[in-house]
């Protein structure tokens, strides 16, 4: 680092680097010259991708909204960021089309026990085809999405210091409306949201799918809106929590203040609740399962009444009885012929595992050109075939 011109910094990476004048902006420079890359710039950084002119911004809709997405459109990549669980305004987006078309993960302490989720946005409308059975609280946590085919990975750290693990916490969501697109991070608000976006990294895409436990048929509920997005009716069993989330440190200084005062915990704690220091009452769900769901939504409108679901994981055993009631448990040639009704998009590389060499490339080949006929994009032989052979296990 050093200091350049009057009440200006700038930093290097490498011999490119970014400038961050006192009025907050931040401006990168290629320090020798232009560069153009002639390969998927994997396991680069947004500074570096913007110094060589290979990331745009993107201003979205609203004045304090911001993207920073490739300028190249991708089929399939892995990205990873920092996101905090304090904000659903701040999102990994893959195949970014535009506002309105895309698909995005993000971590939100307030969806109760399934607050790391995979959306997508298509035609306007919002969908959950992927969520895991967790509750983060407010912490910043590594994540990344990841998209290889017509499925859909999401990866979340266990803890602050700790990088994403091997496997995906949420794992073979399939969806077949977005097939390429733009990859990035953007974030809705002001303040400390936009630092999330500081770094992010591209990845070659690298997990298995798991497998799931059961596979339902139900029901779908919700508006198509980002408040209330289509989703598969699942069992709840609301159990209230009464206890302090920290928002803001002056919480502790407030608290130190009110407590040489004599005040009682429940008047200081109600106190801070009204500022906005703290969170109290809320609501976690014992029934939370870990599930991708299949919910086609064309041009953003819900053509079927019922989502295929895959359930991976349960926080009870009893929600099992519960789906039970009113879902239709699939059998696994059941399941991969509905899907296949539902839309005619998929092909069955897309929801079947294969193992043995020649029918791994027979059936490689095959999805190659399929793919490429259905979506007008290529892939390669090798990807191919590791994706037939590894990456699906639908079901």
């Amino acid at each position: 680092m050093f200091r350049g011109m009057p009440n200006e910094y700038m930093f290097f990476l490498g011999k490119y680097g970014f400038k961050i004048t006192d009025e907050g902006w931040i401006i990168f420079h290629d320090l020798k010259a232009d560069a153009v890359l002639t390969e998927v710039p994997y396991d680069q950084s947004v500074f570096w991708l913007a110094s060589i002119r290979y990331a745009v911004e993107d201003p979205a809709n609203a004045w304090d909204t911001l993207g920073r997405f490739t300028s190249d459109q991708y089929p399939d990549l892995k990205i990873k960021g920092r996101l905090s669980g304090y904000s659903q305004y701040s999102e990994l987006y893959g195949r970014h089309v535009d506002i309105n078309n895309h698909y995005y993960c993000y971590l939100y302490y307030g969806e109760s026990t399934r607050d790391f989720q995979i959306r997508k946005r298509v035609g306007g409308t919002v969908t959950t085809i992927g969520e895991e059975s967790v509750d983060v609280g407010y912490g910043w946590l590594w994540c990344a999405l990841e998209i290889i085919g017509t499925t859909l990975n999401g990866y979340r750290a266990y803890a602050s210091d700790e990088d994403i693990p091997d496997t995906p916490n949420i794992s073979g969501v399939t969806d077949t409306d977005i097939s390429n697109g733009r990859w990035g991070h953007r974030h809705i608000g002001i303040g400390y949201r936009g630092l999330e976006g500081l770094f992010w990294f591209l990845l070659q895409p690298s997990s298995d799918a798991r497998k799931p436990l059961k596979v339902y048929e139900v029901p779908v509920v919700g508006e198509g809106t980002d408040e209330d997005p289509f989703r598969p009716k699942l069992p709840e069993k609301l159990v209230k929590i009464d206890k302090v989330h920290v928002l803001d440190k002056r919480y502790y200084t407030l608290r130190k203040i009110l407590k040489n005062k004599s005040f009682t915990d429940n008047e200081i704690n109600e106190i801070a609740e009204i500022l906005g220091l703290i969170a109290r009452e809320r609501f976690v769900n014992q029934y939370a399962v870990t599930h991708a769901s299949f919910i086609p939504t064309p041009k953003g409108e819900l053509t079927e009444p019922v989502a295929i679901v895959r359930i991976f994981d349960v926080a009870d055993t009893k929600v099992i009885d519960e789906l039970e009631g009113y879902a239709k448990s699939l059998s696994v040639d059941d399941a991969v012929r509905r899907v296949k009704e539902i839309d005619d998009r998929l092909h069955e590389v897309d929801l079947m595992r294969f193992t043995r060499d020649d029918i791994v490339k027979k059936k490689a080949k095959e999805y190659m050109e399929w793919r490429e006929s259905q979506f007008k994009v290529k892939m390669d032989l090798r990807m191919a075939k590791h994706y037939v052979r590894m990456y699906k296990g639908w079901l």
